[in-house]
């Protein structure tokens, strides 16, 4: 019998890891799948709102950047919205190199839905911000059936926890302190993405989500309708989301601006990093009360955060405080 001290000599403690890692992951997948190399599970594919048929998610995906990425279950149902979120975990060849992230995967294959995805792995690939989901990758899964030739875009980006407005609605209004803590993130996340010469145009609760494992870092996530500053989008499927139906869920927290751009009237006011400021201050002010407000919020809801707001939601552009980096000093005075 071979000596632990000679299998020591020969295999270093990484191989001796990395080799029992792939050995349980290789197990625990055989058994998750019924003891084959089946896919994960199906998604539903949908032409608008017409069903077109299922495919089922490849075990292992390669992005364009040639990483390999081994899904390991589904964290949504699929059930309503435009995506399906997995977790998965992108491949390195030592186990501890290897990190778990979320892999978000289309199942609208309408030209408008398609050209977003496009767009957000597009918007993400430029940014590194610790405030700003980090991207991994992007790319596409070929199917075939009966139906046609489909090619279903996904995005690998950094996975986060629950998303502010959930956070929320589950656990009421943040603490003043955490809201400034959480807002100073926010305005950081901003002001770099402003700086970039983007506009995200869709600042919401939703798409600002927990740091995992943390109850006071945040993530700005969800770039499929934002654009650089000036960019002609005349040619762009994506931006028809703003212009036809897409806003329902945020109708509450637009800004005039991007109410009039909805309806094809860009000459009141321009849609510019303005627009973001409008959009921040209702976040703040359905962070700080679980209220989203109509018009002229009410002082007695919270007194310390109102002057700030009222600052932000102006009607006019030019009545707004004119930068995040002004509304982060005012939230720091607080």
């Amino acid at each position: 019998m071979v000596a632990i001290s000679e299998i020591s000599r020969t295999i270093s403690m990484s191989k001796i890891v990395t080799r029992f890692s792939d050995w349980i992951d290789d197990f625990v997948g055989s058994f998750r799948r019924g003891g084959n190399n089946m896919p994960s599970p199906f998604i539903p594919l949908y032409d608008g709102n017409f069903y077109i048929c299922s495919f089922d998610l490849p075990s292992v995906i390669i992005g364009e950047n040639q990483h390999e990425f081994k899904i390991i279950r589904a964290i949504t149902d699929g059930a309503g919205g435009n995506g399906v979120l997995f977790l998965a975990q992108k491949w390195a060849t030592n186990y501890f190199d290897r990190k778990e992230l979320a892999i978000k995967v289309s199942k609208r294959q309408d030209g408008v839905r398609i050209d977003r995805f496009r767009n957000e792995a597009r918007i993400m690939s430029q940014l590194d911000h610790e405030n700003i989901a980090t991207y991994y990758d992007n790319g596409s899964i070929p199917v075939e059936n009966e139906r046609g030739e489909f090619n279903i875009p996904w995005i690998a980006m950094e996975l986060g926890g629950c998303n502010l407005r959930r956070h929320v609605e589950s656990n009421g209004k943040l603490p003043l302190d955490l809201l400034i803590k959480v807002g100073v993130q926010m305005c950081d996340a901003l002001s770099y993405f402003h700086r970039k010469d983007f506009i995200h145009r869709d600042i919401k609760p939703e798409n600002f989500v927990w740091v995992k494992n943390s109850n006071e870092k945040i993530k700005m996530i969800d770039f499929g309708i934002a654009k650089k500053w000036g960019e002609d989008l005349s040619g762009r499927l994506f931006d028809n989301l703003t212009k036809v139906n897409e806003f329902v869920g945020s109708v509450f927290f637009l800004s005039p601006e991007l109410i009039a751009y909805s309806r094809d009237d860009t000459k009141k006011y321009p849609v510019d990093y303005r627009s973001d400021i409008f959009q921040l201050g209702k976040v703040f002010w359905y962070l700080a009360t679980t209220k989203i407000s109509s018009g002229v919020p009410s002082k007695k809801d919270c007194p310390a955060l109102w002057e700030l707001v009222m600052n932000m939601i102006p009607d006019n552009p030019e009545d707004r405080i004119q930068s995040t980096e002004e509304v982060k000093k005012f939230l720091l005075s607080l």
